[in-house]
């Protein structure tokens, strides 16, 4: 298992990851949404910018929680 999968998997445990035929890693959240990720990410903070995206994905489309 790489790096970026196992880091993936301890972030986030309740998504399902894919691996694309492309080699992207695909989250697929429990609401049915998906968030890509690079299987070479080259920014140091892209954890950081997958769980960001993964907050705007879980978040209900009204507003606030």
């Amino acid at each position: 298992m790489r790096k970026i999968e196992r880091e993936l998997r301890r972030a986030f445990p309740f998504a399902q990851i894919e691996i694309t035929n492309r080699s992207h890693y695909r989250l697929r959240l429990p609401n049915g949404r998906s968030v890509f990720v690079a299987s070479t990410p080259s920014c140091p903070f892209w954890l950081h910018n997958v769980r960001a995206d993964v907050r705007r994905l879980i978040k209900p489309k009204g507003g606030t929680i």
